[in-house]
């Protein structure tokens, strides 16, 4: 039976791992790289879970099979913000043996509840083409933004 709940400080370990399954699944980590991840991951989400970061899982037992992650960030005031936050949709990942079971959507759909009772203005995220299909029946809508998108990567 899949059990879905809000994650907790006892969840730190798994959510670094599926973090680093999602990326995996794109990128290539050494063993060097894949121990640095999940410490890494692990040191973030021990500051920042429930925050500036909810996440919701899928668990079996005890073992975590599918999450998503809301990351919370306060904006400058703007015209089309009345509550000046927005949140991001994160690293969306179910593992294999459980895709196609509505899994990711539930979860997903959890985070639109939890972006609702925290007073954001909107969630983004980027979809991956698995997930395409995923977001849009929940309600999200590509946007086309009259400036490019750019970014300057610093070392």
């Amino acid at each position: 039976m899949i059990n879905m709940r809000r994650s907790t400080e006892d969840d730190l370990e798994q959510l670094a791992h599926l973090r680093l399954l999602f990326f995996a699944e794109n990128y290539l980590f050494t063993e060097e790289e894949t121990r640095t991840f999940e410490e890494k991951t692990t040191k973030f989400l021990t500051v920042h879970l429930n925050s500036t970061l909810i996440s919701w899982h899928a668990e079996i037992e005890d073992e975590i099979v599918a999450v998503a992650f809301l990351e919370i960030a306060e904006r400058l005031p703007h015209p089309d913000r009345k509550y000046g936050k927005i949140g991001t949709i994160l690293n969306v990942y179910t593992k294999k043996g459980f895709r196609k079971q509505g899994i990711a959507s539930q979860l997903v759909q959890r985070l639109v509840k939890e972006a609702e009772k925290h007073q954001l203005d909107k969630i983004e995220l980027m979809a991956t083409e698995l997930g395409y299909p995923v977001y849009e029946k929940i309600g999200f809508k590509e946007v086309a933004l009259l400036d490019k998108r750019m970014e300057k990567k610093l070392d």
